[in-house]
């Protein structure tokens, strides 16, 4: 069950970071074929809602609207997952509060050979270990097309499925009936190359953000992510 949420939490993670394209350089953290993206995802199951995530450079950020259907009754959320390269900001947009933490995969990927990167990328997309990733071996299942894109079909052990366009998650499918989670998250839509301003991935100037694992003051002042602050 561990390792169910690890990958679930790398899946969120990996649409919000996202997924970030590159100029086939080896700074740039992966290697995907485009300048820009937006995807648009329908959230169904035990959480239902929508999310979109939008995709710069080496910067993304993935807008969720979701519910989440409890025993104890639904609760709904609204939030920002912004990824700059080296941190990340997750804002709850209903409390008005972020908080700003390094980058799990930024050294990682940094110090993987971009010929690699989407190799890697796919396997932590499935739960793979990162540090475990240059030993282990994925197949495809098959090919689907979601939102107009072939992506490509992968088994995640024996609770669901993922369809990987460009290591990017097109489609889940989780199922635990034993623990009453069911989900299905699927791509409705998706623009590539088009105009994206930077303003796009700046924290709301009404956030207040709240520094996790990083040195100096523990909270500021809303920030942003182009690194001028925000009055």
């Amino acid at each position: 069950m561990k390792k169910l949420f690890t990958t679930i939490t790398l899946g969120c993670v990996l649409i919000a970071s996202g997924c970030t394209q590159q100029n086939q350089q080896s700074a740039s953290l992966y290697q995907y074929p485009f300048k820009t993206a937006i995807i648009e995802y329908a959230i169904k199951g035990t959480t239902e809602g929508s999310s979109k995530v939008t995709i710069k450079g080496d910067k993304s950020v993935r807008e969720a609207h979701i519910t989440y259907h409890k025993p104890t009754g639904d609760e709904k959320q609204d939030n920002l997952f912004i990824d700059t390269g080296k941190y990340n900001y997750s804002v709850d947009l209903d409390k008005k509060v972020a908080s700003m933490t390094p980058n799990p995969f930024y050294t990682y990927f940094m110090g993987v050979a971009p010929s690699q990167r989407q190799d890697y990328l796919k396997k932590i997309a499935l739960g793979i270990d990162p540090e475990k990733a240059s030993t282990q071996q994925i197949s495809s299942t098959g090919t689907e097309t979601v939102a107009g894109q072939t992506c490509e079909t992968y088994q995640m052990q024996d609770y669901g499925k993922m369809c990987l366009w460009n290591g990017i998650p097109l489609k889940t499918n989780i199922s635990l009936p034993s623990f009453g989670l069911t989900n299905n998250t699927v791509a409705t839509s998706i623009q590539t190359d088009i105009n994206v301003p930077d303003s796009t991935f700046d924290v709301p100037t009404d956030i207040t953000v709240q520094k996790a694992g990083i040195e100096e003051a523990t909270q500021q002042t809303p920030v942003s992510t182009s690194g001028q602050s925000q009055q």
